[in-house]
């Protein structure tokens, strides 16, 4: 299809006790530099001041509902979604934003590919007020249809524009009006239907281009444990209600138990930075574990959870998340380097060796390994005895260890040499007898690379003090 006139288009808006965020939400829909718009707001029967903001504004294009939502927010998505009238659909949530092209953005492009049934954008993802930390942007991923019913890739949705009639088409609406029969329990996931039902008849295309604020923040109903895991209950029965279909059996079955493992791993991230929760992010983890998942998927999911550990300080949590892993017998890429780093951190020095060279080595792990290494070796009495009676006594051992692993591992010869030149003679003699104590004992313990490397610079420390010998002979003459 594509449209000679301007189409009418829908922008659909949930919420919820909202009062903190739907002001720039409202504002971001109605600037739009696209004014054929109406604007659906779903309210869920707010008791904070939601709605009297809402109905600050007297704009004949906000058709408001607000009533209570028992199957919360896919009860109100849906609802949302049946009141449209537009041509073309687009979200924006409570604590969403729009930046004033976005709409006309989802209208040239859907004219620019008139095959396809939907389109989505990239976003920067926010804090609760829209703020944007350190401006880094969330770009989309690129759309896969077997991906995303495996919950491997979640687009956007307030980047998504999606043609009324396609939606219609696909069935969407009867397939999710089964969902609400019971008042106790949903039967599936609104939300994963909306690309699942379309997707899997139609093409849907990834635009690369930045349109619109998603917020990230622990105020989200949907950062609690509770909803969380119901998510993943509801996730599954669509999934399922999706292989009882007849025409998409044969094709989305084999896939069940690597979308079950899916659904299981999306809500990691969640549990461990929304919630706060790592029993059961450990649990969904184990579970995850029960199916089939994408290894690459896993892999990912693993890392990012495994750096969020190591990046709060949760070395013990880290630790227990990785025992898992390797429980399971799985080869994870770079989790032995987040287990050696966490623990390091703990003082466990020789399990961090011993977890590091399970790995392939690379530049960077030499350097870790190195680091973990001069940690274990300044453990050593007779090192502690000789850098006791030095000018880096006044250091403590782990800060002895940092200046130590920066002068092994730093690749510009000329910053070496620089360090070394900036020591008072006292502190260059202090050094060079911790370094060649060092040598000496990583010769019957250390691995090969850290003694060459210590064997480097014990030899640009000598190079150094010849270098100013000469110079003071220059000087003052011998």
């Amino acid at each position: 299809m594509v449209y000679n006139s301007n189409p009418k288009v829908s922008v659909v808006t949930i919420c919820r006790n909202a009062e903190r965020t739907i002001r720039r939400c409202i504002e971001s829909v109605l600037s739009q530099d696209y004014t054929n718009i109406e604007y659906i707001i779903q309210d869920g029967a707010s008791t904070d001041r939601t709605l009297d903001i809402i109905k600050e504004y007297k704009d004949e294009r906000i058709k408001l509902v607000s009533e209570p939502d028992f199957g919360g927010a896919s009860d109100a998505y849906l609802k949302g979604l049946r009141r449209c009238t537009g041509d073309i659909i687009g979200l924006c949530w409570a604590d969403e934003e729009y930046f004033p092209h976005t709409v006309s953005w989802g209208v040239s492009n859907l004219e620019k590919h008139p095959k396809v049934a939907a389109i989505y954008g990239d976003v920067y993802a926010t804090d609760i007020d829209g703020n944007i930390p350190d401006g880094i942007p969330n770009p989309s991923p690129g759309w896969d249809v077997v991906k995303f019913l495996c919950f491997e890739i979640v687009p956007h949705y307030c980047s998504s524009f999606f043609r009324t009639s396609k939606l219609k088409e696909s069935g969407f609406f009867e397939c999710t009006s089964c969902y609400f029969k019971s008042k106790t329990k949903l039967e599936g996931s609104v939300m994963y239907d909306y690309y699942a039902i379309v997707g899997i008849k139609y093409p849907i295309l990834y635009i690369p281009g930045f349109v619109a604020k998603f917020a990230v923040h622990k105020e989200q109903l949907s950062s609690t444990p509770a909803v969380l895991h119901s998510m993943v209950s509801e996730l599954m029965r669509s999934f399922d209600s999706l292989c009882n279909t007849e025409k998409n059996t044969s094709s989305i079955m084999p896939l069940r138990y690597r979308a079950y493992a899916g659904f299981h791993l999306m809500m990691i991230p969640s549990f461990l930075s929304y919630a706060g929760a790592f029993e059961d992010a450990k649990t969904m983890f184990k579970r995850a574990l029960s199916y089939e998942p994408d290894i690459n998927f896993l892999g990912k999911v693993v890392i990012d959870a495994c750096n969020y550990l190591n990046g709060k300080g949760l070395s013990n949590e880290l630790l227990e998340f990785s025992d898992i892993i390797i429980k399971a017998s799985l080869n994870i890429p770079k989790l032995h380097h987040a287990r050696a780093v966490a623990l390091c951190d703990l003082g466990r020095y020789a399990e961090a060796i011993e977890s590091i060279q399970k790995e392939p080595m690379h530049d960077g792990l030499y350097g870790l390994l190195c680091k973990i290494q001069l940690h274990k070796l300044l453990e050593n009495q007779h090192i502690r005895d000789v850098l006791n009676k030095g000018i880096l006594a006044k250091y403590q051992l782990r800060e002895v260890a940092n200046i130590l692993n920066n002068l092994l591992t730093t690749t510009e010869t000329e910053g070496v040499y620089h360090f070394l030149q900036g020591m008072s003679n006292t502190a260059l003699a202090s050094l060079e007898d911790i370094v060649n104590t060092c040598f000496l004992i990583a010769s019957r313990e250390g691995t090969q690379e850290l003694i060459n490397r210590l064997k480097t610079l014990a030899a640009t420390i000598v190079a150094v003090k010849d270098m100013e010998d000469k110079t003071l002979e220059n000087k003052y003459g011998s």
